[in-house]
């Protein structure tokens, strides 16, 4: 399976890596990647700028009370695995035990979407353990399409808005396109929209997307 953007990437704990990100202090930033790695955490596949021999990922670190976004190049050899992000539905436990959101599969089969995975702040708390969290922390959400309508995203992201008392962002994955961001999908004032792809960015009519996704 070849990855996709938001792909989560294990490397090799020892693994060499190169930031591409700019930090005042780069060298704590190196050592608290080096641990990152070291407890077999993963990194964020992220958009690929040109072909080359490195891959680029993303990773964002907590300390010192303060999130640090870091951006990584490391040579394809030293991945060991890729997994996609994990599902909302799968991590209902973790919601339920941190944040008390319950019954989030009955909310998914009414609405009949059912492939909806999680990044940003709460996957990285999934992963870690750690408090990346804050008060005003979006949900951040990928949603591959299937056919739905505008209107059932809509009454989605507000039921579920409702339920998490958070804003929900993120992205609806278009197979052939890219992602596209869900608050331009759903605003309709927005008539081109930014779509992002594993390698490249283009900007997308919206009557462009409706004649290929008549659904909407």
């Amino acid at each position: 399976m070849s990855p996709q953007r938001h792909h989560l990437i294990y490397l090799q704990p020892n693994a060499d890596f190169a930031i591409t990100s700019f930090h005042e202090e780069k060298h704590v930033i190196e050592e608290q990647v080096t641990l990152w790695l070291a407890k077999g955490l993963p990194c964020i596949y992220a958009k690929q700028l040109v072909p080359q021999e490195t891959i680029s990922l993303g990773l964002t670190l907590l300390f010192a009370n303060k999130k640090h976004r870091v951006g990584l190049r490391v040579a394809p050899s030293l991945v060991q695995k890729q997994k996609p992000l994990p599902q909302l539905v799968e991590m209902q436990d973790f919601f339920s035990h941190y944040y008390g959101i319950k019954e989030l599969n009955r909310i998914l089969e009414l609405y009949l979407i059912s492939d909806i995975a999680v990044y940003g702040s709460f996957l990285f708390h999934y992963l870690s353990g750690d408090s990346f969290v804050e008060p005003d922390s979006d949900l951040d959400l990928l949603l591959s399409y299937q056919g739905h309508s505008l209107i059932a995203l809509r009454e989605l992201v507000g039921v579920l808005t409702e339920r998490f008392n958070r804003t929900i962002d993120g992205e609806v994955r278009f197979p052939g396109f890219g992602d596209i961001s869900l608050k331009e999908l759903l605003s309709s004032a927005a008539k081109k929209l930014l779509c992002k792809s594993q390698d490249k960015v283009t900007l997308l009519s919206r009557i462009e997307l409706y004649e290929h996704y008549p659904l909407l």
